[in-house]
């Protein structure tokens, strides 16, 4: 399995650690090979080629059959094409997980006829194409309808009851963003949004989480004058994490694009409602766990947070619905299982119980 340095930000990596935590590495035989990490040039030079070197060398000691590369477009796309081509030439099986919003975005706008046809001779030529989303593999097919796809949705670990049973408290009414203070996230019109909520509901905080552009984003909430009611948390994880969600009223994510994001299936795991834009897997995953709203439209992001903020009723029907539906279909364990299923599809085997024995307390100790 190749992907982001696990002590990497972001979806990608929260996704592979999802699989690592919820016991994949004792039910299949996997090594995971960093091969990107959001740090300068030539350390992204450097972990591409030492991973590059590093897959070479167990393909050639024939210690492989399969290669699932985790990847995201642009630079991370024309890596992982690398290391599956040449793995192909191994015999092995491959799976190229795309986990981009922005991909076919990127294909239609940003590359060239010749760099076109690489991405649907790549696409064409892997054993699976693993995608979030029903919605999403149904674009990509309009790339390449030669392609097979699975779509297997993103892990959300579940919090037991007992975890959710604090009060949140009835002021402020606290709205949760969580994600990079970037403007394809909507973090601006969010803003806009935000300083006519506060001003018709004065007990509200917006809770910015994300690293990005946060001093521009500052300057904004300056100019509309409502600096005393939002909050930058910069990246937070682990029990910071949770202490937000489970603090917060409305979980808000007005994306230009997306796949199917993480920080929505938490939240919904949490039991908070969600307000995001309909693009990208979203609206599938997220289903009756909350409001829809059009990309880059304030007034409609605007009007669906004012809506679950004024119904306290509406609020928990949302919220129980969400949490419902991460139990059913967006559990660690659930995910595994139709992870295990595509790989026993594509004639891999599982451990056998000594070597799984053996891996599980290799990983204890």
């Amino acid at each position: 399995m190749i992907g982001n340095d696990l002590r990497a930000l972001g979806g990608m990596s929260a996704v592979v650690n999802s699989y690592v935590s919820g016991g994949l590495n004792g039910q299949w035989p996997v090594r995971y090979l960093a091969s990107f990490h959001h740090k300068k040039t030539l350390n992204k030079l450097w972990m591409a080629a030492r991973a590059f070197v590093q897959l070479l060398f167990w393909l050639m000691s024939g210690k492989v059959a399969a290669v699932h590369a985790h990847s995201a477009a642009r630079g991370s796309f024309w890596r992982k094409r690398m290391y599956l081509g040449v793995a192909r030439r191994f015999g092995c099986k491959t799976f190229l997980h795309i986990h981009d919003g922005s991909f076919v975005q990127w294909y239609e706008k940003s590359l060239s006829p010749a760099s076109q046809a690489a991405v649907r001779e790549t696409l064409e030529s892997v054993d699976r194409v693993v995608v979030l989303s029903e919605v999403w593999a149904d674009q990509l097919r309009v790339i390449q309808p030669k392609a097979h796809f699975s779509a297997i949705d993103n892990p959300v670990a579940v919090p037991d009851a007992s975890q959710l049973q604090c009060e949140k408290a009835a002021s402020p009414r606290r709205i949760l963003f969580m994600a990079r203070l970037w403007p394809q996230k909507g973090i601006y019109e969010l803003i806009e949004a935000f300083a006519s909520v506060s001003s018709a509901m004065p007990d509200t905080l917006l809770v910015c989480a994300g690293d990005g552009d946060l001093q521009a984003v500052r300057l904004r909430v300056e100019q509309l004058g409502i600096q005393d009611r939002v909050e930058f948390r910069g990246w937070i994880d682990g029990a910071a994490k949770v202490c937000e969600l489970a603090a917060a009223h409305v979980f808000v994510l007005p994306s230009y694009y997306e796949g199917v994001p993480v920080g929505i299936l938490e939240a919904m795991a949490w039991g908070v409602p969600v307000v995001a834009s309909d693009v990208g897997g979203i609206a599938e995953a997220m289903g009756d766990a909350g409001l829809l709203c059009q990309a880059k439209d304030v007034e409609s992001l605007q009007a669906a947070l004012e809506r679950i903020l004024c119904s306290p009723e509406l609020a928990e029907t949302l919220g129980r619905n969400g949490r419902r539906r991460a139990e059913c279909r967006f559990a660690v364990s659930v995910v595994l299982a139709a992870l295990g299923a595509m790989y026993r599809d594509a004639g891999l085997a599982k451990l056998e119980k000594s070597n799984q024995q053996s891996r599980e307390a290799t990983s204890k100790g």
